[in-house]
């Protein structure tokens, strides 16, 4: 499956499960890279993928420079770049998460920062 095939397949969960948002962090193993094998782009600092229930899918990527590298990588995806990923992850939801259900992939390589911005 291709990372198109990937995406799909992930947001088709989304609706199935009812989920809202999902936040996507690379795994702490570079063999299997969630981030890389959903838009194409293996990061060299920290990035979030963001999909959100009937929105183009966002990629966050640091440090901002890599935004060139990564727009060209993760076709069909809005790219953003960052020096502060828990700034830019709180930038888009600035009242915080929606009500409905948020889900996450590797939680634990999200950086702490970004919860705690998210939470108000």
């Amino acid at each position: 499956m291709d990372h198109g095939g990937r995406l799909q397949a992930a947001l088709q969960l989304m609706e199935r499960e009812g989920v809202d948002v999902m936040l996507v962090a690379p795994n702490e193993l570079n063999r299997v890279d969630t981030v890389f094998h959903l838009t194409g782009y293996r990061g060299v600092g920290e990035s979030v993928a963001v999909l959100r229930k009937g929105e183009k899918p966002l990629l966050i990527v640091t440090p901002e420079w890599e935004i060139e590298r990564a727009q060209a990588r993760a076709r069909g995806w809005d790219v953003r770049g960052a020096e502060d990923l828990a700034q830019a992850v709180a930038s888009v939801f600035p009242k915080g998460l929606p009500a409905g259900k948020t889900a996450t992939v590797n939680l634990g390589r999200l950086p702490a920062g970004i919860a705690k911005k998210l939470a108000g």
